[in-house]
């Protein structure tokens, strides 16, 4: 608004806004109620109000130790205090955050160190508080802004540290016990509840709350005062005195008047904020990123267009706002500022919309029509639904969920796709360009990125004007890939939303935010299999119900740890863990049952994973048996297997022959590299025996090549492991593969290890990740060949013909013990024996899977149709 306006022209100009961006929750007759009871006694100031009040919150929250003051600024204060800050202490708070936090801290002239946010949620981002711990750490702040509760990873860091944490939430009302050291809430004007002005402070243990109680009133000790009947001077004898300086923070009776009145409507307040959050997450155009969740006390969005779309609702009678400006660009603070990319692009894109007790589900559809009119009037829903051509390029020999997902969005978006083969075509960039793209699309895994940029750089110089963009786990990952010349777009997260901004011209990292699983397109499998026919051939194909991982294992891409990182909590929980509709999966295997199938693989890490996993499981069962009927391999863990019903491993076992069981190590100290200390041998070998016990043909499954110094012996003692578990089984020695940014990445770059760039990704060549010393390299490669031989522990024809053709007689006249399996490691093998190991290993796998005389069949269709590394 005008600068030169007097205040009076100012709320004149508020007055015109038909939809306010905040409104005080004010229970009139409640308040006027308690008011008049307070009138009527002698307390105006602190009194039994106050008491009350502290009570019936910690009631309401779970709390024990609760301390109502004047301001939530002065609940920050107070905590500042009771952990001694002092000159040249550092703390560590979010970028983005009312100033009032930050000014205790420089008034005890702390250094402040800011951390970079979340681009998800605007929260403080653990991954950045990490880098900017030091020795002179002495707490973190924590700002559930806007309502959305941060990360939970930023405790377990500060627990790991061993650093207190202070926790802001001003914005954050939901009645519960919120995790943290100092909890301090705002019950400012327009917070979820009032006291016109006021705040709470919450205390883990006694010893610390009576001394908070003192503070807050100068030091002096009101009750024992009361009981000398408010006399200071007695007798010529001070009847009390003041131990500590004190400051006056103390509320009124009258404070508490309101907030009494307010506090049993807070349940109410929050389901109806979150009313209109699902009204705006319903009716907001797709150009636009929705920020908003917890106790909804804001709805944000982001627009690459943020201060013009601003103008035009400010225009249209829509009050919008920042609310909170990143605080380093204050005067007061630059001498702070530090590196924040996350801050640096969202700075200008991020807005706030109207959500309060004065705005109803009209307005907000009258706010999200406003919103589509401002965007048609830029023309980008004319750039969005013109038709493009769109090149999606696959690589290696597994399908690409993605790449599927890619294309049925495109496809919902009438768009022009068409499937490219970087593994079985030679001339596929020549393909390419005769095809005319406007756009590429890349999913690749780490492994194939090389390839992928290469293919890329390729295109572009033929055809410049050609738009790519790059997706999936690598991408969400490395970020940082933008940077690289010719990649246009990276998409992190999911597809939804991602298409209708680069199509409507948007470039560099786009972030999309996890929303519900079923709002994902039906995947592009007819197309591609059109495009690609031996992808349609393949004897065995993909589906999964459930996007994410609930184990937080270090090396995986999906794991939750990692996901709960980029996307925050409640994405895990309600996208990546949440399940496709069961309908929906059944039309998308009716499309893979046109095609030659013999075996799904039912890709999800854990079949037993999220919420009320059996019943789903139960109904989904029923259908798959009723209108599929394909076998399916599926995976689990020894966790999911002993928790199981009866009733459920019975009913499942009608459908699957064969289950995937992830033994991962042997050893404590690599499960435990792994995050996975919550598993061991003699738990899998119980969930092993259960499996089979209900008729289940078990594959063992584990990981080889670990950055430690003995990664040979470990492989071994993993090998021994699994042959206790389930000696005669068929297992799968996997070597370690290495994404970018996971925690075993840290490891081993931390412990000196460099990344083997002849990793390609295929199990079969058992070439890891990770770069050892050749001789180490060549004794885990064999390690991968021979492993399934060694637990099967008998050599037939096909194992025969392979070691005979070099002619290692003795590697087959021999029993099958360790001194063979010694022997074995030991041996240089040409290029096609070692061909014929491999092959004779993932023969194995198929006819465990599929029995004896179909596996045979399908085995010979796999080699003439497959490019198999080895």
């Amino acid at each position: 608004m005008d600068e030169d306006k007097t205040l009076k022209e100012i709320f004149q100009d508020t007055k015109k806004l038909k939809i306010p961006l905040f409104w005080p929750f004010v229970p009139k007759q409640e308040i006027l109620k308690e008011i008049e009871e307070t009138l009527e006694g002698r307390w105006l100031g602190q009194g039994p109000k106050v008491d009350k009040f502290e009570k019936e919150f910690g009631k309401k929250f779970g709390y024990k130790h609760v301390l109502f003051l004047n301001s939530g600024t002065s609940a920050l204060e107070l905590a500042y205090h009771l952990l001694n800050l002092k000159k040249d202490d550092e703390v560590i708070v979010p970028v983005l955050d009312c100033t009032a936090g930050q000014m205790g801290l420089m008034r005890r002239n702390v250094k402040i160190v800011f951390a970079d946010i979340e681009r998800d949620t605007l929260n403080i981002d653990p991954i950045d508080v990490r880098k900017k711990i030091t020795e002179n750490t002495k707490a973190i702040v924590v700002v559930h802004l806007g309502g959305i509760e941060a990360n939970p990873e930023i405790f377990k860091l500060a627990r790991e540290k061993n650093i207190p944490v202070i926790v802001d939430a001003s914005q954050h009302h939901a009645p519960k016990n919120l995790e943290g050291d100092y909890i301090c809430y705002s019950l400012q004007a327009i917070k979820h509840i009032t006291t016109g002005d006021g705040g709470i402070l919450v205390l883990k243990n006694k010893e610390e709350y009576d001394r908070a109680k003192l503070l807050r009133w100068f030091g002096i000790d009101r009750e024992l005062k009361a009981r000398k009947n408010y006399q200071a001077w007695e007798r010529r004898e001070m009847t009390f005195d003041i131990e500590e300086a004190g400051y006056k923070y103390q509320p009124t009776d009258i404070d508490a008047c309101f907030g009494l009145a307010s506090l049993p409507h807070l349940d109410l307040i929050i389901e109806y904020r979150k009313s209109l959050a699902l009204e705006y997450l319903k009716e907001l155009p797709k150009e636009v990123i929705p920020i908003a969740g917890g106790s909804y006390w804001l709805f944000g969005i982001l627009s690459e267009y943020r201060d013009e779309l601003a103008e035009f609702l400010l225009n249209n009678g829509i009050d919008v706002n920042m609310v909170q400006l990143r605080n380093d660009l204050f005067e007061v603070f630059k001498k702070f500022k530090c590196s924040c990319p996350n801050m640096d692009y969202i700075h200008e894109k991020y807005l706030y919309l109207p959500i309060n007790p004065a705005v109803n589900k009209k307005d907000v559809k009258y706010i999200c029509e406003k919103i589509k009119e401002f965007y048609k009037q830029k023309n980008l829903y004319q750039k969005r639904e013109e038709k493009m051509k769109h090149a999606l390029i696959c690589f290696g020999n597994e399908e690409s969920y993605g790449l599927y997902f890619v294309g049925g969005e495109l496809q919902r978006l009438n768009q022009e796709i068409k499937f490219f083969d970087a593994e079985g075509d030679d001339k596929v960039i020549e393909h390419i360009l005769e095809w005319c793209p406007n756009y590429v699309l890349f999913s690749p895994m780490t492994t194939f990125f090389p390839q992928a940029y290469d293919i890329l750089n390729k295109i572009k110089e033929k055809n410049p004007q050609v738009i790519s963009v790059f997706g999936g786990h690598h991408a969400t990952a490395s970020p940082e890939i933008s940077e690289l010349p010719n990649i246009d777009v990276v998409v992190r997260g999911p597809v939804n939303g991602s298409v209708e901004r680069f199509l409507g011209g948007e470039r560099g990292i786009i972030t999309t935010i996890p929303g519900n699983p079923n709002d994902l397109p039906m995947p592009a499998r007819e197309k591609c299999y059109e495009d690609i026919p031996r992808m349609g051939y393949r004897y065995r194909k993909i589906i999964l119900s459930m996007l994410g991982c609930p184990y937080a294992c270090t090396y995986c891409s999906s794991s939750s740890l990692h996901r709960r990182e980029l996307f925050g909590n409640e994405a895990q929980i309600n996208y990546f863990l949440g399940r496709r509709d069961i309908k929906t999966v059944i039309e998308e295997a009716k499309v893979i049952k046109k095609y030659p199938t013999d075996d799904i693989e039912w890709v999800d890490d854990d079949l037993f994973a999220g919420r009320n996993a059996e019943e789903w499981l139960s109904e989904f069962i029923d259908a798959w048996k009723k209108e599929i009927n394909l076998p399916m391999y599926v995976s689990t863990t020894s966790v999911s297997v002993l928790k199981a019903s009866d009733v459920i491993l019975k009913k499942l076992r009608g459908i699957v022959n064969c289950v995937g069981l992830g033994v991962q190590a042997i050893r404590p100290e690599s499960l435990k590299m792994f995050n996975r200390q919550w598993d061991n041998e003699e738990q899998i070998k119980k969930a092993y025996d259960r499996l089979v016990s209900f008729g289940y043909r078990v594959n063992l499954q584990a990981i080889v090549g670990l950055p430690i110094s003995d990664p040979v012996e470990d492989a071994l003692d993993t090998l021994e492991g699994m042959k206790r578990i389930g000696k005669g089984s068929i297992i799968s020695l996997y070597p370690l593969q290495i994404y970018p940014h996971t925690h075993i990445d840290k490891i081993a770059r931390e412990r000196g290890f460099t990344i083997n760039d002849s990793c390609s990704g295929d199990t079969n060549t058992g070439i890891g990740g990770l770069r050892f010393p050749e001789e180490i390299e060549k004794k885990l490669r064999n390690i991968c060949k021979f492993g399934t031989l060694y637990v099967k522990g008998e050599i037939d024809e096909r194992w025969m013909k392979a070691l005979l053709n070099e002619g290692k007689n003795y590697l087959t006249e021999n029993p099958i013990d360790r001194k063979w399996l010694m022997a074995a490691l030991e041996t240089d093998f040409n290029s096609e024996t070692s061909k014929m190991l491999s092959m004779a290993r993932y023969h194995d796998c198929v006819i465990d899977r599929l029995g004896k005389e179909n596996g045979e069949e399908v085995f010979n269709k796999i080699t003439q149709t497959t490019n198999i590394r080895y």
